[in-house]
């Protein structure tokens, strides 16, 4: 994974520029700082998020923002997830696992698969 502390409370996106999972610190000597670009994330105690005055404007510009994250405690063990999560602010307004919304997960793991981000949960 990368070199971020174990515990270290964080948010999560996916930056579509870089190709990669940005991870923001929470924590506070570097709250609201990217402090990596991960290929592969883990997560305890995740809230998934989505802003939706975020959502509606790439709705009404037609044009994607960050407006989505997970957040939660950094892990560079998390146990294996076993749902996939997925989020597409044309057709839902939340986080979205087996067609139903996701707000909260035990555990997340993330990865990069074919230039795109594959992300599990276990409950």
């Amino acid at each position: 994974m990368t070199d971020i502390p174990e515990g270290t409370p964080v948010d999560i996106y996916w930056n579509l520029h870089k190709k990669c999972f940005s991870v923001k610190s929470r924590a506070r000597d570097s709250y609201g700082r990217v402090i990596a670009h991960a290929q592969n994330i883990g997560l305890t105690a995740v809230t998934l998020i989505v802003s939706d005055k975020g959502r509606q404007r790439v709705l009404r510009e037609q044009r994607k923002n960050v407006h989505a994250y997970l957040r939660g405690t950094w892990t560079a063990t998390p146990p294996a997830g076993t749902a996939p999560v997925a989020y597409n602010p044309y057709t839902h307004t939340t986080f979205m696992c087996a067609d139903q919304p996701i707000h909260q997960a035990k555990t997340l793991t993330g990865t990069i698969h074919n230039g795109r981000p594959k992300v599990l949960i276990s409950q």
